[in-house]
């Protein structure tokens, strides 16, 4: 466990909590705004974010479609749930990471994945957060 806690805000560079992260050696930084947490950035997150970052015309339009598709349907069943559920769309296959309140969430969000035609399969890596979590954010 490190001695001190670092934290990060939402609006603060990707770059830089990839610095922090490296620079003293911690797995994941929870993000903080106004003292309450509403999130976690890991390791993970860092690299899903750099697979979702191929250039725009390496990605089948197919692709760009479910990305969207997904988006929106996500926002729309999941309301408040998609700040921490991402997703990675490669040639089809959806992939999901992520941490969400109870199992029906984590269900839901590959079934919406599920019903979003060109799909072809779906990873879910969503996990529902441990309770102690649940209570943090509501602080």
């Amino acid at each position: 466990m490190s001695p001190e806690v670092m934290t990060v805000v939402e609006d603060m560079p990707v770059s830089r909590i990839a610095e922090m992260i490296e620079t003293h050696r911690i797995k994941r930084v929870p993000v903080l705004p106004d003292g309450k947490i509403v999130g976690i950035v890991s390791r993970a997150n860092l690299l899903q974010g750099l697979v979702s970052l191929a250039p725009t015309s390496e990605l089948h339009s197919n692709d760009r479609k479910i990305r969207e598709t997904l988006a929106g349907s996500l926002a729309k069943e999941l309301p408040g749930v998609t700040t921490f559920v991402s997703y990675v769309v490669n040639d089809g296959v959806v992939r999901l990471w992520g941490g969400v309140m109870s199992e029906q969430e984590c269900d839901a969000g590959r079934v919406v994945a599920e019903g979003i035609p060109g799909v072809s399969q779906v990873d879910n890596n969503i996990s529902v957060l441990p309770s102690n979590l649940h209570l943090m954010g509501t602080m």
